[in-house]
């Protein structure tokens, strides 16, 4: 990703030098898919920008590129910090208290490995005089404020990204080969390293999505909830690859990235979380229709004919058992008892029951969508305690009807390689 436009960089040479670089040729070499994308020189624009950029492409490896005045040699820099945001923004604009809008610690760190790559490059470098060198500080302006919030994206995503500070005066032939000699290096640290053990790769991935806030819900309680599951126990005790995703409350951003989730991942099983206003306990839905979508998203738009993009039936059902999910998820609770999970027949028409039913036309032999209750009713805790039982009970049904993880590992081998090595 390289940078548009400041004052003082009308033509911005880092997104000149990115877009210079050879698609088809990198693609080749390295057997992979290269994206590129352009961001404004806006802490608004990022704050939307990268969290729809991972979920939109989920990269084994992200490389940010920005220009630095200041500098004869190309700079990588070890790190992000959250505050300290001082510098105005191109529509004089600042981040609140001068701090980043993602939680996070003070700090974050890459964990590419930037002592050697610099010593790589500099060993090897494809233009003569351009060397590399480690930096600490990114400049706390939008660079630095973009590294931060892919850092902090997820839990893994400091193992696979990188900003690269280019000088001004370099021309974009120059950032090109530069930036293509470092994304080599890059790619073989990942490749050497455990994190692309075939193990990993090849795991069967369960797939969990929470909604942003909307209207009355500010702070979403589903998102709330599905973020602090216990990914590292889930995965152990099945075996899978476990990811999180939040979603905008948009009927576009379903459309674009639902379908494209399914198709990078393959996973194992879906589960939608949303929030009810009026739900008492969890709600396991059991059905999705695609006509009848008159509520307004986050952006004040409608789907058009009030209508799931997704083609398919009128109505689609999970043929996951959500009858005997809740009866197994109860067991001896009395059906009164406060925390309990039980079966619905209306999703809301809304953005739960949109998504449902993109998910459903795609694959409604490994979708569910759970409603959760507000905050006041169960603490985040409970319903991710909650939602790791339903998902408990979920790969249960799968592996009964004999989807194991062997057979979904051999269909990943053979169908979807390509797309883990997504840049």
């Amino acid at each position: 990703m390289g940078f548009g436009p400041f004052p003082g960089a009308e033509v911005n040479v880092s997104w000149e030098g990115v877009n210079t670089l050879d698609k088809e040729e990198i693609e080749k070499k390295h057997d992979i898919h290269l994206f590129r994308e352009k961001i404004e020189v806006r802490y608004s624009y990022v704050d939307g920008c990268v969290p729809k950029l991972w979920a939109k492409y989920q990269p084994d490896l992200t490389i940010h590129v920005g220009v630095k005045p200041d500098t004869q040699s190309l700079t990588l820099e070890t790190q992000a910090s959250r505050e300290g945001y001082v510098n105005f923004d191109t529509t004089n604009s600042r981040p609140e208290e001068e701090k980043h809008s993602f939680d996070g610690p003070d700090v974050i760190c890459t964990e590419l490995c930037v002592n050697k790559l610099v010593e790589q490059f500099n060993n090897n470098t494809p233009i003569e005089g351009h060397t590399a060198e480690v930096s600490t500080d990114a400049g706390k302006f939008v660079c630095e404020y973009t590294y931060y919030a892919s850092l902090a994206h997820g839990p893994d995503c400091p193992q696979r990204t990188l900003f690269i500070h280019v000088p001004v005066n370099s021309s974009p032939d120059q950032i090109a080969l530069c930036v293509e000699r470092i994304m080599e290096i890059c790619l073989q640290q990942l490749r050497d390293s455990s994190y692309d053990d075939l193990d990993f790769l090849f795991k069967p991935i369960v797939l969990i999505t929470g909604f942003g806030p909307y209207l009355n819900h500010p702070v979403n309680a589903s998102w709330e909830a599905v973020k602090i599951m216990n990914k590292e126990q889930i995965e152990k005790k099945h075996n899978v690859e476990f990811v999180q995703i939040e979603l905008p409350v948009t009927y576009e951003n379903v459309d674009e990235f639902v379908p494209a989730l399914w198709e990078t991942h393959t996973p194992k099983l879906m589960i939608h979380v949303g929030v009810s206003s009026i739900g008492q306990c969890l709600q396991l839905e059991s059905q999705a229709h695609r006509k009848g979508y008159k509520k307004k998203d986050y952006l004040d738009k409608l789907p058009a004919n009030w209508s799931c993009l997704a083609d398919g039936a009128i109505r689609l059902q999970t043929k996951l058992d959500v009858e005997r999910i809740c009866k197994e998820f109860n067991g001896d609770n009395p059906p009164d008892e406060r925390y309990r999970a039980e079966v619905s027949l209306d999703a809301g028409r809304y953005l739960c029951e949109y998504i449902y039913y993109t998910s459903l036309s795609i694959d409604s032999s490994r979708t569910l969508f759970v409603h959760v209750p507000v905050m006041d009713i169960y603490s985040p805790e409970e319903t991710a305690s909650g939602l790791e039982r339903i998902l408990d009970l979920c790969l249960a049904q799968i592996n009964e009807r004999g989807d194991s993880t062997d057979k979904v590992t051999e269909q990943l081998k053979n169908t979807k390689f390509v797309d883990s090595n997504d840049i």
